[in-house]
Formats: structure tokens, sequence, C-alpha cells
């Protein structure tokens, strides 16, 4: 016997590509960011620039995961036969585990959105986009556990 059920909105594969397409564009504009301001002498509090070292560090992360899970799926579709008989694989097993300090990361970085929105020296502006990071990633984090992408559920 088999029982249907209707998947839920975010059960769905393409919602799972729009929120790791979010993350990483998000993860993109924040080491943008970085670029832009890297020459200039900030005065930010040490607990504010701890908060915005480690949303880089997060976005770095966030990057290289996303980037070995987007090789390994585009691989899957290539060459499904290969995927069949040679699941799970390095590249994915890797990828997966990486996902774990990730998240962790990203954990620190919500941790951290308090001494960021505490900033004198940070605009509003500059606290609205470094909490919309923060939650872009943190929502990836969520979907990648909802999928089963992490390393021990493998």
């Amino acid at each position: 016997h088999v029982v249907m059920e209707r998947a839920r909105w975010f059960d769905a594969l393409p919602w799972l590509y729009r929120v790791l397409a979010l993350a990483a564009a998000a993860a993109v504009l924040v080491l943008a960011g970085a670029w832009m301001r890297r020459g200039r002498r900030v005065r930010d509090q040490p607990s504010a620039r701890r908060s915005a070292l480690w949303l880089y560090l997060t976005a770095v992360a966030w990057l290289v995961v996303l980037g070995m899970l987007a090789v390994f799926f585009r691989g899957a579709q290539a060459d499904q036969t290969g995927l069949f008989y040679g699941y799970p694989g390095g590249l994915f097993t890797a990828a997966l585990w990486l996902v774990v300090p990730v998240m962790a990361m990203t954990a620190a970085c919500v941790a951290m959105l308090g001494p960021a929105w505490k900033a004198r020296d940070w605009g509003g502006w500059r606290k609205l986009r470094h909490t919309l990071a923060v939650a872009s990633f943190a929502l990836a984090a969520w979907m990648l556990w909802h999928w089963n992408l992490v390393g021990w559920k493998l």
C-alpha cells in the first residue's frame, strides 16, 4: 500500500535551489561589501568588528560548500549511471560534512547579531544588510537540515 501526502511548499526541490541560491548571492554580496570597505580605517567596537569578521568567514565557508554541492549536482545530472553506482561519492560526502562547521559558524553569526546591532559606528542600512545576510544563511542551514543534507544524515 502506498500513502500519498501533498508535500509542503518547502519540500519542493525548486525551493531548496532558490534558498541555496539566495545564500550564495548573500555570500557574494557580503564579500563584495568587505572588499569595498577594505581600505577604510574603521573605528568599530571590537565586538562589532568580530561580528563582521565572522560574517565574512561564514560567507566564504558557504560559498565553498555551495560550490561543492553545485559541482556534485551538475555531475550527478550529467552521469546518472555513475551516480547510481558511485553514490554517495567523495565530493558529496565531503560537502555534507563541511555543512556541519558552516552551520556552527552560522549559529555563531546569529549569536553575534546583538553586538552588530549595538555598534555605534554602523549605520542602520549596514545593520540591516548584516541581519539579512545572517538570516539567509540561517534559512539555508535550516533547509539543508530539513532535506537531510548534513554529514551524519547521509
